[in-house]
């Protein structure tokens, strides 16, 4: 009595039921919602000894490093803020791409800043906050919406 449980020919039947019960377990699995955001409002504080640059891009895209094989962010066009005293409050809108990249780069590799940045997207939820030592580096957040 091998097929009195399984029976190959319930094969499809019994996948579309697995992935429907999967998906209804999965909250907005297959649901695009209204959830574009129009802002981002970036806030740093902390010290530097030397100026930073908030940069910031709507035009960016991910890329496989050859070498690695690790993924990384190549900015194809941006706007840089060059930062000289703390604290930055400001807001950016996220524009017609519905995607926004912030990196914050302490560039000089002798001098440590001890910076906080936070994310909020439409002044509301808090998408990004960390505090950190930057020496030579940068802290970075992406937003893609969909």
């Amino acid at each position: 009595m091998p097929g009195r449980f399984w029976n190959p020919r319930n094969a499809p039947a019994a996948f579309c039921a697995a992935f429907v019960l999967a998906a209804a377990a999965c909250d907005g699995f297959l649901d695009t919602g209204d959830q574009t955001r129009d802002t981002i409002r970036v806030l740093v504080s902390g010290t530097s000894p030397v100026p930073l640059l908030l940069v910031t891009s709507d035009q960016f895209a991910s890329v496989q490093d050859p070498a690695t094989g690790q993924i990384q962010i190549q900015v194809i066009a941006s706007d840089t803020l060059t930062i000289t005293q703390l604290p930055v409050d400001t807001t950016y809108s996220i524009g017609q791409f519905n995607r926004i990249l912030v990196r914050l780069i302490n560039p000089d590799p002798a001098a440590t800043a001890q910076v906080r940045m936070i994310i909020r997207l439409d002044d509301e939820e808090e998408a990004y906050n960390v505090e950190a030592r930057i020496t030579g580096a940068y802290l970075e957040y992406s937003y893609v919406g969909f």
